[in-house]
């Protein structure tokens, strides 16, 4: 089976990346669940540099497991699932559109993210509380000033929780993140609506060729 070209490759990797966040979200938010290895795989992706999301997104099973519930939710028979999850995707690729545009709050977000860093090389853990602290500081005071804010819904005794709100948005920043690489490879909202068919087979050709490796 012929491959996607990289570009169509990269997007479905980012928009993958987007949906699993978003699933996370939801997870910790309904049922105070925190899938400590599936969190720390996407955190990872804020301390790497390279602008590739196969560099950074590597094709790992749990990239493959999540590729597979995109193209679940692309195919629209779980309609919750539609509604829950694409009207956060559209958002956080919506505030990463206006985000691109201050240059201010890019250049502190980095700066920013460096100083987290050594926290990360301190603590030995991405998912350590000061490391999750620290991360959901900077969405807090950068993204979250932008609108649409991203409103998440679920259990109180769950959100009251400090660790499960700060992960929350440590793993909006992510997503943040994987709507930069879905733009930056030529994504847009349209491709949310008018695509799926092609974002589809773009899927099923990505994990043929993978089970084939």
């Amino acid at each position: 089976m012929k491959q996607p070209d990289q570009q169509a490759t990269q997007r479905i990797m980012a928009l993958t990346v987007l949906s699993r966040v978003i699933e996370l979200v939801h997870d910790i938010a309904r049922t105070g669940e925190i899938n400590q290895g599936r969190i720390e795989f996407l955190l990872n992706s804020l301390f790497v540099e390279p602008h590739d999301p196969s560099s950074i997104y590597a094709n790992t099973k749990n990239m493959q497991q999540a590729m597979c519930q995109l193209r679940n939710l692309l195919d629209g028979e779980n309609i919750e699932a539609v509604k829950r999850t694409m009207p956060h995707v559209i958002s956080l690729i919506t505030l990463e559109k206006k985000l691109s545009k201050q240059p201010d709050m890019l250049q502190l977000i980095g700066t920013d993210i460096k100083s987290v860093q050594k926290q990360k090389t301190y603590f030995g853990s991405l998912t350590h509380e000061s490391v999750i602290a620290a991360l959901a500081d900077i969405y807090g005071s950068t993204v979250s000033t932008l609108s649409p804010r991203v409103v998440v819904r679920g259990k109180p005794e769950f959100l009251k929780v400090s660790y499960n709100t700060n992960t929350i948005r440590s793993l909006l920043f992510v997503g943040i993140r994987a709507a930069h690489m879905w733009r930056t490879n030529g994504g847009h909202k349209w491709r949310l609506i008018f695509g799926r068919r092609m974002m589809i087979r773009d899927i099923n050709q990505i994990l043929d060729g993978l089970n084939k490796n």
